[in-house]
This record gives C-alpha cells, sequence and structure tokens, in this order.
C-alpha cells in the first residue's frame, strides 16, 4: 500500500495575512507539502468565506487519497470554522491550547485547524498546528460511530435538497 503524502492547505483573511508566509515555510521546512491557496497580497476588505471554502473543498477531494488537512487563519477563528463546516466531510474546530487540538484529533479527526489571529502569536499557532500533524485520531468504537451519525445527517441533507 502506498504511503499516503501530508498535506497542508492553507489560507487566510486579512486579519491572519501576515502568518501565512511564515506558517508556509516552517511546514516546508519539516517536509510538508504545502497547498498555499492566497491570498497573494493583503486585501484588509476581504471576507473569510471563500476562503474557507476554498481550503475546505481541498481538503474534502482528498479525503480518501491523501492524509490532506486545512489551516485557516483569521481575526478570532470562529468565522473561518463555521464557513469550513458547511463543507460535507469537514471537521473544523477553533483552537487556542494544545490539549484543545489534541482532543479534536483524537475525539473528533478534525481536518481543518481554524487559528486566531488575534489570540495567539505566530510561536503559539506554530504549536498548535504541529500537535495538529503529529495527533492521530484515537479510533475508538464511540468516536467512530459518532462521526458515522455526522456523514448519515451530511448525506440526508445533500439527497433532501
Amino acid at each position: 500500500m502506498k504511503k499516503k503524502t501530508l498535506t497542508v492547505v492553507l489560507s487566510a483573511d486579512h486579519g491572519g495575512f501576515k502568518y501565512l508566509a511564515p506558517i508556509e515555510k516552517n511546514l516546508t521546512a519539516m517536509g510538508v507539502k504545502v497547498q498555499n491557496l492566497g491570498p497573494n497580497q493583503l486585501d484588509p476588505n476581504d471576507d473569510y468565506p471563500k476562503y474557507a471554502f476554498a481550503v475546505s473543498k481541498a481538503v474534502a477531494r482528498a479525503l480518501t487519497a491523501d492524509k490532506r488537512f486545512g489551516v485557516l487563519l483569521c481575526r478570532s477563528g470562529a468565522g473561518m470554522t463555521i464557513a469550513a463546516n458547511k463543507v460535507p466531510g469537514i471537521r473544523a474546530m477553533t483552537a487556542t491550547t494544545a490539549r484543545q487540538v489534541e482532543h479534536g484529533r483524537e475525539h473528533d479527526d478534525i481536518n481543518v485547524l481554524s487559528l486566531s489571529a488575534d489570540w495567539l502569536t505566530l510561536n503559539q499557532m506554530w504549536e498548535l498546528i504541529q500537535v495538529f500533524l503529529k495527533t492521530e485520531f484515537s479510533n475508538e468504537k464511540r468516536h467512530l460511530r459518532r462521526m458515522q451519525q455526522i456523514a448519515d445527517f451530511e448525506n440526508d441533507l445533500e439527497e433532501h435538497s
């Protein structure tokens, strides 16, 4: 069986823009393949949903083919998380502590992490991203059952829309 390539799909709105390049540089230095969906320049009037949707769709398209995660940066992390979770197959969360991220990966198999540029420093973000990438899903029966309930709900919505 071919080993899955680790890819991080990265984006930010104006609130997290200044962290895009340093995070991409750190990920690349770590040997991670990075897909930076921009923006390429700061737009103080941009809107976060387009970035959240772009990253989430890229992550969702590769759910079975690659080991692909998304990282979103904005002022609070909340708006990006809300938008990201509209894409079927995405399990996004906002976090400010390593333990939150660890719990989200182990119990909920989160595949998109939204980070707050207002509440976190670059070093704190980097710590959370490393925890996000190294922590594995537990595969415990109760967590698998709950994730299946969410997937079933998403499928029901798609069938009835």
